[in-house]
Order: C-alpha cells, then structure tokens, then sequence
C-alpha cells in the first residue's frame, strides 16, 4: 500500500503501512548506502564540466531532499542524510583518482 491511500476498510494511511491491524513506519533506506545510485551520480558528475556538474549535483539533491521531506523525515535527518550521501559520492569520485596516482609497482 502506497502512503496517503484508503484501504478496504476505508481508513486513510499517510506515511504508514499497516500490516493487520498493526501500523508500521515507512523508513527510507539511507542514500549513502545505495551504492548503485552513488556508483551512478559519481559517474554523471565525472562527466559533466565543474559548472554543469553543480547544477546537476543542486537538482539532484533538491529532488531527493522533497522525496524524503513527503515521507516526513524532519529537516535535521535531512541535512544528515544529505551529508553523509555527498560524502559518499565525492568518495566515488575521488577513489578512482587516487588509484591512477599510485606509482607503478606500489601496493
């Protein structure tokens, strides 16, 4: 059940799923984790000149900080999120940089 839908027996769930008669809470699982979206938004950024990459970078996460706000997650748990998902992706970024700098024959 999506949240804000009515179900069989009419009641009306906003950010909650119930399972039976037991309500649970929607939790998003955390951006910095999601390897394949951080994989990819790296790559899109490694691609785009500094300028084109800022808009881009701004975009998206004004995207995802209105995606997390709808599932009522408070501003603070935001401004976190969004943090440790920056560092994530500039470390995605910045690792394969790090490899090519390694002399040749270095562990």
């Amino acid at each position: 059940m999506k949240a804000s839908e009515t179900d069989n027996s009419g009641r009306t769930t906003s950010g909650l799923i119930t399972l039976g008669n037991n309500p649970g809470v929607v939790c998003a699982f955390p951006l910095h984790r999601r390897v394949d979206m951080v994989r990819k938004i790296a790559a899109a950024l490694d691609a785009r000149s500094y300028r084109s990459g800022q808009r881009y970078w701004s975009m998206h996460v004004a995207q995802e900080r209105k995606r997390l706000e709808r599932l009522g997650v408070t501003s603070k748990e935001i401004d976190a999120e969004i943090s440790r998902y920056a560092t994530a992706v500039s470390r995605a970024l910045h690792l394969p940089k790090q490899y090519r700098s390694t002399p040749e024959g270095a562990a």
